[in-house]
């Protein structure tokens, strides 16, 4: 693959993102190719592979049930450090600090990160997110694209009296 300001040897708009949540089976922080294929009208996500001989399945999104793209907030729950708290507890209160920092490390913290998302209509008709991470690569190009594509396939409707409906 050789591209140049994100459009690949196709000329479609190709970014490199790490997955989070959302795609059927991929894991949490699987590298993840992002192609917005213009021609078959698909988003095209596909696990970056770094030998020839590897396959996998690529997951496709059709343009006409993307919603919209951007970045957002999530909280995580993470693991606390056992072992980070135990050093620290024991350089500065010795054996004692060592017990109180494995004790203070047991359970989990909440954690906010920033992920790019982008919002979809599956199959079925539910409103769906697909998570990744906020260090893609072109950050620009691919919210304002898939942004753009979600207003040509939903665009806004004003109503001018009435109530307003949700």
């Amino acid at each position: 693959m050789s591209w140049i300001n994100g459009i690949n040897e196709d000329g479609n708009l190709e970014v490199n993102a790490a997955h989070f949540d959302g795609l059927p089976n991929i894991e949490e922080n699987t590298l993840m190719r992002i192609i917005v294929d213009e021609k078959e009208r698909m988003v095209i996500f596909r696990k970056r592979l770094f030998r020839k001989e590897e396959k996998d399945q690529d997951i496709l999104l059709s343009f006409d049930q993307i919603l919209g793209a951007g970045f957002i907030t999530r909280s995580k729950l993470v693991k606390k450090s056992v072992v980070g708290r135990a050093f620290v507890g024991s350089l500065f209160f010795g054996d004692t600090g060592t017990i109180l920092g494995i004790m203070s490390g047991q359970g989990k913290k909440k954690k906010k990160e920033l992920c790019f998302a982008i919002s979809y209509s599956d199959s079925f008709g539910e409103n769906r997110l697909l998570l990744f991470d906020d260090t893609i690569s072109h950050p620009k190009a691919l919210p304002k694209r898939l942004n753009e594509i979600a207003k040509i396939n939903h665009p806004a409707v004003e109503r001018k009296e009435g109530p307003i409906r949700l």
